[in-house]
Formats: C-alpha cells, structure tokens, sequence
C-alpha cells in the first residue's frame, strides 16, 4: 500500500465526508527534510506490517503545496508543524503529533 497524494483542495470534502464512515488520515511532509524523510519511511513500515486499520493516508507534499497545506492547519485547528501526521474523525482533528512522534498508532486512546 501506498498513500493517496493530496494535491487539490477539494479533496478535503472528501476527506471529511468519509471521516464520517472512518478516520481519515493526512501526512504531511517535506521533501527537502531528513526528519519528513525517516517519518515517512516509518509510516510505509507500519502500513506495509498489516497492523494498521487504516485503508487510506493522505500525503501532502507541503513543499509543492503550500496552500493546501496552509488550509490544513487553519481548517482542522493545528499549528502546522513537518512533518506532522493528523487523524481526521467526523470532520475534525482527532489526534495530530509531528516530527519523531509520526505514527499510525492511536494508542492515546
């Protein structure tokens, strides 16, 4: 499995659409950082072990999308922060961390 790219505002209707149904996972990241780079890496190791339930995640690439990932911040109330990882659940930000706490553990539940 791999992520679905995020690269157009309007998808996040959707998103918070299908929050309804499950959460919804976006990750954000930096092409240009090392920190983004092992995250993502980690987050790949995690989907491709099968222990996690979720079915689609998000990747912005807020280099090249910088207002998409501006709106991210400012619609589901996080302070933007890279690379960052935000649960979506019914429309709002479930749980969101950053930088060496990227994961797709929900254990804080």
């Amino acid at each position: 499995m791999e992520f679905a790219p995020l690269t157009d505002i309007k998808q996040l209707e959707e998103i918070d659409s299908e929050s309804f149904d499950e959460i919804q996972v976006i990750f954000k990241h930096s092409t240009q950082c090392g920190t983004s780079f092992m995250a993502r890496r980690r987050l790949l190791e995690e989907l491709r072990s099968g222990r996690t339930p979720f079915f689609k995640i998000y990747e912005l690439d807020l280099i090249r999308y910088r207002t998409i990932s501006n709106y991210v911040s400012s619609k589901y109330g996080v302070k933007h922060e890279s690379p960052q990882i935000l649960f979506i659940k019914n429309g709002k930000t479930l749980l969101s961390r950053s930088h060496n706490r990227v994961s797709l553990e929900l254990d804080a539940f």
